[in-house]
């Protein structure tokens, strides 16, 4: 999937590609953070799901493997995630790599929320995912919206920050 003329991949095109995918399904987020440029999710399946835009060639690199079959760095050159970002994926449910083929995006969806990759803004964000009760994994789900949930993640983090 390149900025380039060549055609960017369909959802299952992606999926064939990437070996793990099926273990890494349904597999809880357990950790957030980043090794290099590249986020990453621990699954509590022992998988690691992440990805980085490269801006050099506006490639969207994606990551699906257990961290034995993957350079030291992501074992021993780990740096935190926002925390914002953790507390809203912590404990959710790795569905799946969706392909947006109009625009050549991917998103790795956890239901509520998605890990949406911008090719060409070389950057990632948490976007709306599915909100329907089977998407629910955590019980605070089940009375907040997706924006107040949200909100009140980012005021934990905010909350956390503050010298004391």
């Amino acid at each position: 999937m390149t900025k380039g003329h060549r055609r960017a991949l369909s959802t299952a095109e992606i999926k064939r590609q990437l070996r793990n995918h099926g273990a890494a399904v349904g597999g809880r987020v357990k950790g957030l953070f980043y090794v290099g440029a590249i986020t990453c999710c621990e699954l509590d399946n022992g998988i690691l799901v992440g990805g980085q835009v490269a801006e050099e060639h506006g490639n969207i690199e994606l990551v699906v493997a257990s961290p034995d079959h993957l350079p030291a760095e992501f074992r021993t050159s780990r740096t935190s995630a926002p925390r914002a970002m953790e507390l809203i994926l912590l404990g959710r449910k790795f569905r799946g790599v969706v392909g947006h083929p109009k625009s050549g995006d991917v998103s790795l969806d956890f239901g509520r929320y998605r890990l949406y990759f911008h090719r060409f803004e070389c950057a990632i964000s948490i976007e709306r995912g599915v909100d329907q009760t089977e998407s629910h994994d955590l019980a605070e789900d089940m009375h907040l919206s997706i924006d107040d949930q949200i909100k009140a993640a980012q005021d934990l983090a905010r909350a956390a920050a503050r010298p004391f």
